[in-house]
Order: structure tokens, then C-alpha cells, then sequence
């Protein structure tokens, strides 16, 4: 390969003029697609042999969604080659839709062709049938015919009856099958039938075709790409996260979830998956004045506003970084990267991170979801111990682990395993790199909490302007039964007064063990040795003006 192409990047409205030759359709297939979280950029390839001079070539039958301005081609050839022009054509062929009916006939024609071969074998087994059953019918006659001859033997009777048991058997074996495939071939023949119907009675469908204009200087043979971006593509993370409870070692699937409804499938082609938003902004935004005024119903005013239209932001500049991914490759250098690679080559910048797919996957137009794998990645997990026992009665695990990864974990449903159990469902937040973020792993049953009320008891002082006193007293019991030492966080929480004739007082425990914060909250944190049991005291006291109802007690 020589000559390489550079890319040329021209408004496509504006043909070339005074070409007249005839274009040249050429087969080509989708290599590449890079999806992004609200589209994806596809990549296109195509071989010719071109002969000297200029010639136009295409790219034909294309999705009509992919955005016009977004289209770029570049290419290598055997020979000198200029790209001159590159412009876009809507088609509302015909021809395709006489292509497809064309098809849809033959098909219909060749089950037709069946279902008649099928009634003249019925045709023939009925007449078979049929004959041996006259010959059946007279037998008996025949019979007593000859045997006041004493002619025929027994043997030579009782061999025509097997003839007759034996052929009958067969017809009737063979009209049997004959009756399912008959049912099948109706149901697909109707069922060609009602496409043909819907072929015949559209209007024609809508594509796209890329006229390449090309001058070279000998005959030669030429790769040619065409990029595009679409719509109606995008792709979502989800997880699976492995834990070894012994290790304390956490291992976390990364995968993407691919979908696309872009009018045409992507088949063994190369997937690249960023993280990236291209074309939801051009340029920082600008703040419109914000008015406030005495509401007036009678003579209401319109409030400025800013509308963008993301559709109608326009090409990307020359150089813009919102869309230089780098995707134009051969597929030799894919297949031999395939060969070496069980997860996703990362490339990360300042703006995003591209996880390429080493291995080739199809992604139908189907707008389902289809999973592809980007990382595998280990991670040490500390084990976190928390328990609300107010709340629940249950202790959860808690992994809190550093991302020591090179790309950003996005957000998504994380399904928890533990020692190969399943154990719980999860999500994720955002989490860049070098960030710490904590992992809900499920509850722990290995570790027991009961709050039980041990005493209430009210008192009140005074018969007018007095004050009631409400005492309560709760024991928080934890109990390890694992074989190891863990620890765990127990949170509690006394009520907040909105009131200053109200006032909440803690008795026990003391309040530097728990530290109170502005909310009430409460927090032990325990060293549990393997079969300790702990029992926390927590008693607290609300006293109000009396002959007052208050809400928000226990």
C-alpha cells in the first residue's frame, strides 16, 4: 500500500461540476462503530478497482439517518488517487423497494412450487390408495370363486393380504406426513404474502447514498472509508462485582451495554465505546438577565429565554475534540489486536475515556441491549460493618475501595457476588480515578443486632405550668459469630426539638462516647472479637409543658 490519502473534510452540498461518468455502486460493509452515550460514529469500508482518470464512486443504500455535515472520507490505494468531491444524496428509490418485491416473488413463487408438489403427491397416494382399496373390495368375492375350484392355496391368499397391509400402510404412513408440511408451507406463504402486500402498497423507502469523486493516475486498486455519525445509538455500564470475603479482595466486571436503532445492523465490527457527549455543545453558554417582579395576573410578562437546538449547532470545527477518536484502522490490525487482548483497550483524555473492543461483536438495529466486555479489574476492598438497628434489625457489608484504575467507573447497576454466591444488587456513582467509593454488598447474617425498650416511664411536676418528663431506655445488642475480628459501625439518633419549651437531654451513654451531631445522630463504632456480645446503652429524656401534645415521640 502506498500513497496514502489524507482525510478531506468539505461541505458536502456543493458537487463538482461537469462529471458525467457513471457511478459506481460499491459493496461495502460496516467495520467500526464508535457509540457514544447519545449516538455513534460508524465507519464504513470499501474495496474498487478504479482505472485511470476520474470516476465516481458510492457508498449506496445507506441508513437516511447519519447526520449529512458529519460525513469524512479518507483511503489507501495501489495507485496516485485525489479525492475531488464528496457530497450526499437522498434517494426515494424504487429501486430498492423493486429489488425487495422482486425477492419477496421468488420466495413466494419457490413455497407456491412446493405446496403444489406436495397436492400432486397427495393426488398420486389418494389413486394408489384408492386402487388397492377396489382391489381390497373384490378380493372377497374372488375368493369364494375359487375356492369351490379348489385353485389358489391358502399361502397365496394370506400373501395377498400382507400386499394389501403392507402397500396401504405406506399410503397412509406418507399422506400422514404430507399434512404438517402442508400447514407449515401455508403459514410461510401467507406470511410472504403479507410482505409482498406491504412492499407493493408503500411509497418507497428513504436512503442515503456517499458520491465519492475520484481521479487516478493508473488503474489500481483503492480501500476506501466513510465515516458517519448517527443517531438512535448509545450505550450504558453495568457491573459485576466478585468478592472473596477471605482475601479481602474485590474483583469488577466492567461491561457496556450496546443498543442501536440506526437502520442498519453492525455486523463483526469493531465496537469502541466513549464516554465522551459530542455535539451537545458548542461553546460555553451565556446567562440571559434574570427579572423578578409583583406578580400580576392581569398583565403577565413573557420571561426571556434561551432555546438551543442541538440539531441545528452545525458542523464541527476543523480540530474540535469532540469528535477525533481515532477509528480509522484496517482490519488486519483489528483482527491481530483481537488476538492478544480479553478486554478493552483504554484511551483516556482530559475530556473522556475510549474503551476499544479488542474482539469483533454483532449489534443488530434492533434497539436491544447486547453486552460487550471492557474490563476486568481487581481491587482491595476494606470490609465496612454498618447497622441502623432503629431501622432494621440487620447488619450490612459495606467494601470500600480506592479506584486504582486508569478510566472513570460510570454510573450503573452493579449485580454483587460474594465467595460466587449472589448477593445483592448495587448501583454506582461516577467514580474518576484515585477516588474512594463504598460498595453495598448486602447484609451480613454472621453478625446479629437486637434494640429492644427496657423502660418508659413519665413523670410530671406541678398541677398548672408544670412539666412532663418522658424517660426511655433501649439496649443495643451485637453479637459476632464469624471467626474473625470485625467492626462495625452501630448508628442511632434521639428526636430534634422544634420547640424551645421542648427539651431533649441524653442520659446514657455519655455524650463524648456517641458525639451528637446537628442532626441527633448517634454513632458507636465496636472491635468485635469472633463471638463477642456487646450491649449499648441508650437512654434519653424529652420533657415539655405539661397538658401539651407532642408529636414525633416514640
Amino acid at each position: 500500500m502506498k500513497n496514502i490519502i489524507p482525510s478531506i473534510f468539505v461541505l458536502l452540498t456543493v458537487a463538482t461540476a461537469g462529471f458525467t461518468q457513471e457511478i459506481k455502486d460499491m459493496d461495502s460493509r460496516v467495520t467500526s462503530a464508535t457509540v457514544f452515550t447519545n449516538r455513534a460514529m460508524v465507519v464504513r469500508e470499501a474495496a474498487v478497482n478504479l482505472s485511470a482518470g476520474l470516476q465516481q464512486l458510492s457508498f449506496s443504500g445507506l441508513t437516511p439517518d447519519f447526520l449529512d455535515e458529519s460525513v469524512r472520507v479518507s483511503g489507501a490505494g495501489s495507485t496516485d488517487v485525489k479525492i475531488v468531491d464528496v457530497k450526499v444524496e437522498t434517494e426515494y428509490t424504487a429501486h430498492f423497494r423493486q429489488l425487495e418485491t422482486k425477492l419477496l416473488q421468488q420466495e413466494l413463487d419457490s413455497l407456491e412450487f412446493e405446496m403444489q408438489a406436495l397436492t400432486d403427491q397427495l393426488a398420486v397416494l389418494t389413486t394408489k390408495k384408492e386402487f388397492i382399496g377396489s382391489l381390497k373390495a373384490e378380493s372377497p368375492k374372488e375368493i369364494n370363486r375359487e375356492i369351490l375350484t379348489g385353485k389358489p392355496s391358502v399361502q397365496d391368499w394370506q400373501s395377498m393380504l400382507i400386499f394389501f397391509d403392507n402397500n396401504l400402510g405406506d399410503i397412509y404412513k406418507a399422506i400422514r406426513g404430507i399434512g404438517p408440511k402442508q400447514i407449515k408451507l401455508g403459514n410461510e406463504i401467507r406470511a410472504v404474502k403479507e410482505k409482498l402486500a406491504d412492499k407493493r402498497q408503500s411509497s418507497g423507502r428513504r436512503y442515503k447514498n456517499i458520491i465519492v469523486s475520484v481521479e487516478a493516475q493508473y488503474a489500481g486498486r483503492l480501500n476506501l472509508q466513510a465515516s458517519y455519525i448517527v443517531q438512535n445509538a448509545s450505550w450504558y455500564p453495568i457491573y459485576d462485582a466478585r468478592v472473596d470475603s477471605d482475601l479481602k479482595k474485590m474483583q469488577l466486571i466492567y461491561y457496556g451495554m450496546v443498543r442501536q436503532n440506526t437502520g442498519e445492523d453492525w455486523n463483526n465490527v469493531n465496537v469502541i465505546l466513549s464516554t465522551a457527549s459530542p455535539m451537545t455543545s458548542r461553546s460555553v453558554p451565556e446567562l440571559e438577565p434574570r427579572f423578578v417582579d409583583i406578580f400580576r395576573p392581569e398583565a403577565q410578562r413573557a420571561v426571556p429565554r434561551t432555546e438551543i437546538n442541538l440539531d441545528e449547532l452545525g458542523p464541527p470545527a476543523p480540530g474540535e475534540e469532540r469528535l477525533q477518536v481515532s477509528v480509522m484502522k484496517s482490519s488486519s490490525v483489528a483482527a491481530d489486536q483481537a488476538a492478544s487482548y480479553a478486554t478493552a483497550l483504554v484511551r483516556t483524555s482530559q475530556l473522556a475515556a475510549v474503551f476499544d473492543i479488542p474482539t469483533h461483536n454483532d449489534i443488530p438495529g434492533d434497539n436491544d441491549a447486547h453486552k460487550v466486555t471492557i474490563a476486568i479489574q481487581p481491587f482491595d476492598t476494606q470490609f465496612e460493618y454498618t447497622t441502623i438497628p432503629k431501622a432494621l434489625d440487620k447488619v450490612f457489608l459495606t467494601g470500600k475501595t480506592v479506584n486504582t484504575a486508569e478510566f472513570p467507573l460510570l454510573p450503573g447497576e452493579v449485580n454483587v457476588f460474594v465467595d460466587n454466591d449472589f448477593f445483592n444488587k448495587s448501583t454506582l456513582n461516577t467514580i474518576v480515578p484515585t477516588d474512594t467509593f463504598r460498595l453495598a454488598l448486602g447484609v451480613d447474617d454472621a453478625i446479629n443486632v437486637e434494640r429492644k425498650l427496657v423502660n418508659k416511664f413519665t413523670e410530671s411536676t406541678g398541677l398548672l405550668g408544670g412539666k412532663a418528663k418522658v424517660t426511655y431506655e433501649y439496649e443495643i445488642i451485637i453479637t459476632n459469630n464469624k471467626k474473625s475480628q470485625e467492626v462495625v459501625t452501630v448508628l442511632d439518633q434521639l428526636p430534634i426539638s422544634r420547640n424551645e419549651k421542648i427539651k431533649v437531654q441524653l442520659l446514657a451513654p455519655e455524650e463524648k462516647a456517641v458525639k451528637p451531631d446537628l442532626y441527633n445522630r448517634l454513632k458507636w463504632t465496636l472491635r468485635l472479637q469472633p463471638g463477642a456480645k456487646v450491649t449499648l446503652p441508650l437512654k434519653y429524656q424529652v420533657e415539655y409543658p405539661s397538658g401539651e401534645k407532642i408529636t414525633g415521640m416514640e
